[in-house]
């Protein structure tokens, strides 16, 4: 199907329409997926708007595995981006889950043309899930990433506040990268209004007590 159908997408088209209408859940995952190639890379979009509307979690997942899987090589980075978006978002555990995966095939691609997205799943239900591999991929960063690491911090301190200065938590291990990134986000700044807002969240991880954060602010200084 993915071979043919770079050639003769009318001949895959009827297969994909089947896998979407089956009865069956592992059908439906793949051709949630095999619509997702097919309108990213077939010219068929209106198979990947179907799947993105689909009522059925498997298809809206096999299609959120494909795009998060192509994102950085797809030829419609742009369908491919709103199409995650969405997923981000999604009622689905599963295919929230399956969209967060973008995150690390995005490491060590530059991110400046994805901060769309990036900013999109900073603000989603997936953010909490995503974080351990979004500090990753954002420390990992060959081009600027002050715009987004300052998004990220802010949330972080909005939603794991209570728990970034707790070293039995999760957010603890967490807070040490967010300080680290958001320190090197100062020094990639370039505008005096960045770099105070980059320096009034670092006072915000102080607040918090975040593990780490002091240490950091100590280190820089010298």
């Amino acid at each position: 199907m993915l071979y043919i159908g770079t050639g003769r997408p009318a001949a895959v088209e009827p297969v994909i329409r089947r896998m979407l209408a089956s009865p069956y859940e592992q059908v439906q995952q793949r051709g949630g997926f095999l619509a997702a190639r097919g309108g990213l890379e077939f010219g068929l979009g209106h198979l990947l708007a179907a799947a993105r509307n689909s009522d059925a979690a498997q298809i809206r997942l096999g299609a959120a595995d494909l795009c998060s899987r192509s994102l950085p090589y797809t030829s419609d980075t742009a369908a491919a981006a709103a199409a995650l978006q969405q997923f981000l978002d999604d009622q689905d555990e599963g295919v929230r889950k399956a969209a967060i995966q973008v995150v690390a095939e995005l490491r060590n691609h530059p991110l400046q043309p994805f901060r769309q997205l990036l900013a999109a799943l900073v603000a989603s239900a997936a953010f909490s899930e995503a974080l351990p591999q979004l500090l990753y991929t954002l420390q990992a960063a060959p081009d600027g990433i002050d715009e987004i690491v300052l998004q990220c911090t802010q949330r972080f301190i909005d939603i794991h506040g209570k728990d970034a200065g707790d070293i039995s938590t999760s957010a603890a291990g967490d807070a040490q990268m967010i300080t680290q990134l958001t320190l090197r986000a100062y020094a990639q700044a370039s505008g005096r209004r960045v770099r105070s807002k980059i320096l009034d969240l670092v006072d915000g991880l102080l607040l918090i007590n975040a593990i780490g954060a002091l240490e950091a602010v100590d280190h820089a200084e010298r």
